[in-house]
């Protein structure tokens, strides 16, 4: 992993700073009326700071689900949720967080990569506001990443442990031989990664790995797979592309168990795969089905689309900002992160434990099966796994002193 050599960024480094390197907007202001339990004493208002990257829609929608999420859980209307784009230079992070401010903001939630937002923990702390790190996975969390900033809050959507957990669940569950097959455009996520090294930790062999291009490779893949002799098979794969792996796969015969990325939980690879879904395994946050039902009509009544991970992330770190509010008293709102030290707060992905010295946010995890019901795909949680804890942030799973050290900054993890 690539060590970040830009100076520390300090209020200093702001003086004469260009503005124009973020760009504040606000969404429309629509009412409706969020959880009861979500109102705090303390409504701050909420910047959200997201990567600039006009190329790839895909994360600005995750900002989108992210700020409407915040939204309905803080029990305000769409438009208090202050935006800022930003790239990860200094220069454009020192101008955006300084934009947020000066428009009011309290409470900054940074979706970017864990490195990058770390940089900003000096700029919020001498703002005297917090800093909420929200994004895919915080497991390069650790004990030295926190003595070097202020403390944050880290709130992910654990993919990184999701996938963790379900390398171990699968050797456990389906043997010590694993293939694994990843698609080319999902080939940078670290859950890729995470699989892999969970499989490993657990007394696994990956006896093999393919890499797909799309259809006109699958046939390679098939012959790939059934040299290998796996016992299990990990599809790293999101979207149509995990169905197009697996229905090439089962309609050549190949009955071995197949154990899906998480990100295919969120991306239309459930509903794409469809009969020949049946029986797969995932591993993901076990929802509390009641919570979701009311976040899902929320985002209804505001004409937001039912909820992803992203949303689900933003309600629930929204949740987390409403317990602080409450416990701050009358000290500045940069105290945020401090007095959730080792706090236990529901959400929509179960109770929300704060780790009392990084600040590191886990949720509990589940397997899940995919099901028919009513001619479409379900998921439906069969065993609830030991969770991978935040503070288990570089996921030391290897024999002697070998640490995980892969990162993905597109993924914001």
């Amino acid at each position: 992993m690539s060590q970040h050599t830009e100076p520390t960024l300090t209020r200093r480094t702001l003086v004469g700073g260009s503005l124009a390197t973020g760009t504040l907007v606000a969404t429309g202001a629509v009412s409706a009326t969020a959880p009861a339990q979500a109102a705090p004493g303390r409504r701050p208002r909420v910047g959200v700071l997201a990567e600039r990257l006009p190329t790839r829609p895909r994360v600005a929608r995750r900002a989108d689900a992210l700020a409407a999420g915040l939204a309905i859980g803080l029990g305000v209307a769409d438009a208090r949720i202050l935006r800022a784009e930003t790239t990860s230079s200094n220069e454009d992070l020192a101008a955006a967080v300084e934009e947020l401010v000066r428009a009011g903001a309290q409470v900054v939630v940074a979706a970017l990569s864990t490195p990058t937002a770390a940089r900003l923990g000096e700029l919020c702390a001498e703002a005297k506001v917090a800093l909420v790190v929200a994004n895919s996975g915080a497991h390069v969390v650790d004990e030295q990443t926190v003595a070097a900033a202020p403390r944050a809050l880290h709130v992910s959507t654990q993919h990184w442990q999701s996938a963790m957990s379900a390398g171990g669940w699968a050797r456990r569950a389906h043997g010590r031989r694993m293939h694994v097959v990843v698609a080319g455009p999902d080939a940078g996520y670290d859950s890729v990664y995470a699989l892999q090294r969970g499989f490993a930790a657990a007394g696994g062999t990956v006896v093999g790995t393919s890499l797909t291009h799309g259809a006109t490779r699958l046939a390679d893949l098939v012959a790939d797979v059934r040299a290998s002799r796996p016992q299990v098979i990990g599809v790293c794969a999101t979207g149509t592309r995990a169905a197009e792996i697996v229905n090439a796969l089962r309609g050549a015969g190949v009955g071995v168990p197949i154990v899906l990325d998480p990100l295919a939980a969120e991306s239309g690879a459930i509903t794409a795969l469809g009969a020949r879904g049946r029986g797969l395994h995932l591993v993901a946050p076990q929802a509390d089905a009641g919570r979701r039902r009311a976040l899902a009509r929320a985002l209804r009544s505001r004409g937001h689309a039912s909820p992803d991970a992203y949303a689900i992330l933003g309600y629930d770190t929204a949740l987390l900002i409403a317990a602080g509010a409450r416990r701050l008293g009358s000290r500045s709102w940069s105290s945020l992160p401090a007095v959730l030290a080792g706090a236990r707060v529901a959400g929509v992905r179960g109770v929300q434990k704060v780790h009392p010295r990084l600040g590191t946010v886990s949720t509990p995890l589940a397997v899940y099966r995919i099901s028919r019901v009513d001619g479409a795909s379900r998921l439906r949680a069969v065993v609830a796994r030991p969770r991978i804890a935040g503070d288990r942030a570089t996921a030391k799973v290897l024999r002697g002193r070998t640490a995980s050290g892969y990162l993905n900054e597109y993924l914001t993890t």
